[in-house]
């Protein structure tokens, strides 16, 4: 697996368990972005307009699709 970086285009191989802990990573970022869009927390009192939580279950599907995709993806 690479993790690209866009601004400079390097790249940062992974192989083995830090793979794997990016993985989770990333899945734990995407399943607390979906929860704060659907039910925001009182601490998140901006995630009270629709536009808002739209947006972070936008970014919350995309990091749970890109962390399944990682997972699943054939490591050559």
């Amino acid at each position: 697996m690479i993790i690209k970086f866009w601004e400079k285009k390097k790249t940062i191989p992974l192989r083995g368990r830090l793979a794997v802990l990016v993985y989770i990573i990333v899945l734990i970022i995407c399943v607390f972005l979906l929860y704060c869009a659907i039910k925001p927390p009182a601490y998140f009192p901006f995630l009270k307009d629709e536009i808002n939580r739209i947006i972070y279950g936008v970014v919350g599907v995309y990091f749970g699709l890109k962390a399944l995709k990682m997972l699943f993806a054939k490591n050559n």
